[in-house]
């Protein structure tokens, strides 16, 4: 299952998509609350989106918001 990655915020405050190395924060969403999870270290958007993705699928999340830091 591919939950999907909001980035729209992101984009307007910042005037581009998501990308490079930088310690990133993201919003995960399920039907009840919103969690945040922050990467311990600065990593590419690449890899903090994998990280992220697998803690969303443990949560059962519907979607995931790249947040600001």
């Amino acid at each position: 299952m591919t939950i999907p990655i909001d980035t729209r915020d992101y984009e307007k405050k910042y005037g581009h998509a998501p990308m490079g190395r930088r310690y990133w924060s993201f919003r995960m969403v399920t039907n009840s609350n919103a969690v945040t999870f922050r990467t311990a270290s600065p990593v590419t958007y690449t890899a903090a989106c994998e990280d992220v993705m697998k803690r969303a699928e443990a949560l059962g999340a519907a979607s995931i918001i790249v947040d600001e830091n």
